[in-house]
């Protein structure tokens, strides 16, 4: 994975094995160097999914963006690592994540404490061989420094570039940064909050991890819009505008991020990915070192 880089990441979950590979391959063709799955629990497997986008690409990295620790135990996830960097070396990110406490028990699963699942987990999957690259999904100050210390970085999701900003501070220097940067497959600027706030369920419960973040900055004293308002939204997600896109990425590097994943938030699977190849249109999206 190239620091100072944008990479694009979708969802798994709607896609078939046609569409992934599709989709790879031209996201790739396009110039993007990285590309990045997310899974529901349930709803499919990312390691599968990797597999089939590193099969039929020639140099693109590829990255669980994030595997969900509830859809499999450790060791199997330390092991599906360590093989595909074995037939793939260099070229697969290993990105965890605990989830959320309704999705999790929609499921049949008893939720437990997440610090703790996640502390186990990550030495569950170093104990099975592990794998080259490890982020660990982090949006509270706990959870971000157990990925700067027991991982190789963090990967939050949906937040603001003040949010990156303090993640920064808080792991220090040398740990990776992923951002995820929402990218709404629209222009204007009341159907990009409109759509928003429909694609984006986990900012409206008042208890989940996203909230609780946001609160957190705005008691720290971070520019932060009021939980539902328009300036938030403007605030966490783009349209799918290659300048605007290309302003926001600037914005969240220079707040310390290394590496930003464009995701296009659609249910539609090819929506998302024709977004991403619009998106391409700008260079500077494309250029890393």
């Amino acid at each position: 994975m190239v620091r100072r880089f944008s990479g694009v990441g979708m969802g798994i979950a709607g896609a078939d094995a046609d569409q992934w590979r599709m989709a790879a391959q031209a996201v790739e063709q396009a110039g993007f160097k990285t590309l990045w799955g997310n899974e529901a629990i349930g709803g499919g497997d990312i390691f599968v999914r990797a597999a089939v986008a590193l099969g039929v690409t020639e140099s693109l990295t590829v990255g669980s963006g994030v595997a969900n620790m509830w859809s499999r135990p450790a060791v199997t996830a330390g092991a599906a690592a360590r093989a595909l960097d074995e037939a793939f070396p260099g070229r697969f990110v290993l990105g965890l994540g605990v989830g959320f406490r309704p999705m999790v028990e929609a499921a049949g699963m008893t939720w437990i404490n997440p610090l703790g699942l996640a502390r186990r987990y990550l030495e569950g999957v170093e104990a099975a061989g592990g794998a080259a690259r490890v982020l660990l999904a982090a949006l509270g100050p706990r959870m971000i420094g157990m990925g700067g210390e027991a991982a190789d970085g963090v990967i939050p999701h949906s937040m603001p570039v003040a949010h990156t900003r303090a993640t920064r501070i808080t792991i220090g220097d040398d740990p990776l940064l992923v951002v995820g940067l929402p990218i709404i497959p629209a222009t204007a600027r009341e159907e990009t909050r409109e759509r928003a706030r429909s694609l984006l369920p986990a900012l409206r419960m008042p208890t989940s991890p996203y909230a609780v973040a946001l609160d957190d900055l705005r008691a720290a004293g971070g520019h932060v819009g009021a939980p539902g308002s328009d300036e938030l939204l403007d605030q966490l997600c783009v349209p799918a505008d290659p300048g605007a896109v290309a302003q926001r990425v600037r914005e969240h590097q220079a707040a310390g991020a290394d590496h930003v994943v464009l995701q296009p938030v659609s249910p539609s699977f090819d929506e998302s990915w024709g977004a991403a190849l619009r998106i391409a249109s700008v260079p500077e999206l494309l250029a890393g070192d």
